[in-house]
């Protein structure tokens, strides 16, 4: 059975506003007239969703710099530069169809 804590408790039980907590959009647990309540549960997978999606891009042309040669063979260079680490990755060079 997991505890539930209402939206002010939680909120300080994580260390932030209520403001804050609101802001991220955590989704009720349970209902209880016009007091809602949360399960960590749910407080981890929605900060874990969020997380994952500032760490993954939202297409491959979001992923890096492309650089397309000009000799037209078709390859193109993908580099990708990751801030949180302030370090460059190469992704390598692939053939892209035209």
């Amino acid at each position: 059975m997991a505890i539930l804590l209402n939206k002010k408790d939680m909120a300080a039980s994580i260390g932030i506003s209520v403001q804050a907590f609101d802001k991220w959009g955590v989704t009720p647990t349970e209902r209880r007239g016009r007091e809602v309540f949360f399960d960590v549960r749910s407080v981890l997978e929605n900060r874990r969703a969020h997380h994952a999606g500032k760490e993954q891009p939202d297409s491959e042309n979001d992923a890096g710099i492309r650089v397309i040669f000009p000799s037209g063979n078709g390859y193109q260079y993908i580099a990708e530069v990751r801030q949180n680490s302030w370090s460059a990755g190469v992704s390598g060079i692939r053939s892209m169809p035209r």
